[in-house]
């Protein structure tokens, strides 16, 4: 039995939505949340997925990306951010807009030297 990658999964999700629908929860990402869900991903995917974002989300989420890469982020993190994103986009309700109820943890990376 194979173990699907988080970035398998959030490209599967997103491929199970509508257009319209895809956008309304990937703008209710973290910018940086977004970002490091997408690091695993292939140049082709992370451009369809950020086209379904908007064009102002999508040029946030690049510049997250690009600040990315030059800090080293721990494959925990990444995945810990990937698992919260497939959390965001595979709950039929957001935390925030229910009463009550608990809010997500807020994602967080530390970034640490480049290993010589």
């Amino acid at each position: 039995m194979a173990i699907s990658r988080p970035d398998q999964t959030i490209v599967a999700l997103i491929g199970r939505m509508s257009p319209a629908d895809a956008q309304n929860r990937l703008l209710r990402v973290p910018d940086t949340e977004f970002a490091v869900g997408l690091l695993h991903m292939n140049d082709d995917v992370r451009d369809r997925i950020l086209g379904l974002a908007g064009a102002a989300k999508a040029e946030r989420v690049r510049q997250v990306i690009d600040r990315h890469r030059h800090t080293r982020i721990s494959y925990e993190n990444y995945l810990a951010a990937a698992e919260r994103m497939i959390g965001r986009l595979s709950s039929e309700s957001s935390a925030s807009t229910t009463p009550g109820a608990a809010a997500p943890p807020r994602s967080y990376y530390r970034p640490g030297r480049a290993r010589r």
